[in-house]
């Protein structure tokens, strides 16, 4: 008896079901960068032709400027790039709140300096001239639990 509800139900709610077949889903370009870089700044993305019929891209910006796309972009990766150079040069640190005496001698040991104290966190922030070096090194430190590269969260 069980078995022939068990099988009843099963025919009736696959009666029920609806078959689509595999659909590929429409292929979507990537956005250009330049592009959604420039309307991120408030300007508004233009398509153009020169002379020779060669497609590119004018950025015009709010205050009337009008900026090649690429140029606009890249000078914007240039800056985040010496930004980042610095911000490498920091390490954020974890340790056993017990322990913090001596690991604040070892961030002083390995010629670090602390940027920032997470008290709450139990964490540090540390800068030093060699960050792979300094990491290795503190990572073997007793009551050190993590090290880790500073990174920028950015929300979308």
């Amino acid at each position: 008896m069980k078995k022939c509800l068990t099988i009843s139900s099963i025919l009736t709610l696959s009666a029920c079901s609806q078959f689509t077949p595999n659909a590929t889903p429409p292929a979507l370009g990537m956005a250009n960068p330049a592009s959604v870089y420039c309307e991120q700044q408030g300007g508004k993305s233009e398509n153009r032709r020169d002379a020779a019929g060669n497609e590119y891209g004018v950025c015009l910006l709010p205050n009337g400027e009008q900026v090649d796309e690429w140029d606009f972009y890249r000078q914007q990766l240039a800056i985040d790039k010496q930004a980042n150079s610095e911000r490498s040069k920091v390490l954020i640190l974890y340790y056993d709140v017990t322990q913090r005496d001596k690991v604040l001698e070892a961030v002083a040991k390995y010629g670090a300096s602390v940027v920032y104290d997470y008290q709450n966190f139990s964490g540090l922030a540390i800068q030093t001239a060699q960050p792979e070096a300094t990491k290795a090194a503190l990572e073997k430190v007793k009551g050190v639990l993590a090290v880790q590269f500073n990174q920028v969260q950015q929300l979308q």
